[in-house]
């Protein structure tokens, strides 16, 4: 069993609400692959305790942020770092590099990976609030480490061949009440917007989703034709993704 923890001690973002909110096992076990001598961090104990955690299994949230906090403590920054991009490889990439093209496709995309890896009510998630030619702006409402977080965005900006600079412009653990962050690319070509005329993209499905959610719009000058060669691709894209979730199922 996981170990009990108190709910609702550390600040929450903007929203959150967290009602039985609980993270895949994956996320809980890249804390353990990130560390050459767990048991000098964690304790014999839980290093014990984390060994019986299971890839596809269902933890309490609040586990994985008292791992977070323990790596940020001994290790800080980088360790975070490392933690986010050793997190994606384990519980996202695999999936992602099927579906994602391009830059687009991961900052619409990463609101869809979080709910693939975290269930619960009122757990927050991601919006995009800018997207620009080379430059994306994105509003963090979850309960993970931020520079994990970023971590996690980095790592899917390199797995699409579009690697980018990840800022945070408000932190929650500097008095904001939710983490915004920063996306830059020297890209603007179509590693940035894939084969989209227009800087929209569909999200990533939600885990045992069956369905695609149109992405948030983003206001631009684009022409009408190249609009509609916009419509084509997302249906096309659509099609595709309907398409692996039924061969998943089988």
């Amino acid at each position: 069993m996981p170990p009990q923890v108190q709910i609702g001690r550390r600040r929450k973002p903007r929203g959150y609400v967290g009602k039985g909110h609980e993270t895949i096992g994956s996320d809980i076990l890249a804390v353990l692959q990130i560390l050459k001598m767990p048991e000098q961090v964690l304790g014999a104990e839980e290093v014990r305790k984390l060994s019986k955690v299971e890839m596809d299994g269902w933890y309490p949230i609040e586990w994985l942020l008292d791992l977070m906090d323990k790596v940020d403590k001994e290790l800080g920054h980088y360790g975070l770092l490392q933690l986010g991009r050793r997190l994606f490889a384990l519980s996202h990439e695999e999936r992602l590099v099927q579906v994602a093209r391009s830059a687009a496709d991961v900052i619409y995309g990463i609101d869809g990976m979080y709910h693939h890896a975290n269930r619960g009510a009122g757990i927050g998630g991601w919006k995009v609030l800018r997207f620009d030619p080379g430059y994306a702006e994105l509003e963090k409402t979850t309960p993970h480490h931020c520079v994990m977080e970023q971590g996690i965005l980095s790592a899917a900006l390199a797995a699409v061949r579009c690697p980018g600079i990840v800022s945070q412009k408000q932190c929650l653990r500097q008095a904001g009440d939710t983490c915004l962050y920063a996306v830059s690319s020297s890209f603007t070509d179509e590693r940035w917007y894939g084969n989209r005329a227009a800087p929209s993209a569909l999200p990533l499905p939600a885990r045992g989703s069956q369905t695609m959610a149109a992405a948030p719009r983003v206001s631009s000058s684009w022409k009408s034709a190249d609009a509609a060669r916009d419509v084509a691709s997302r249906g096309d894209s659509a099609h595709r993704l309907r398409s692996q979730n039924k061969n998943q199922e089988r």
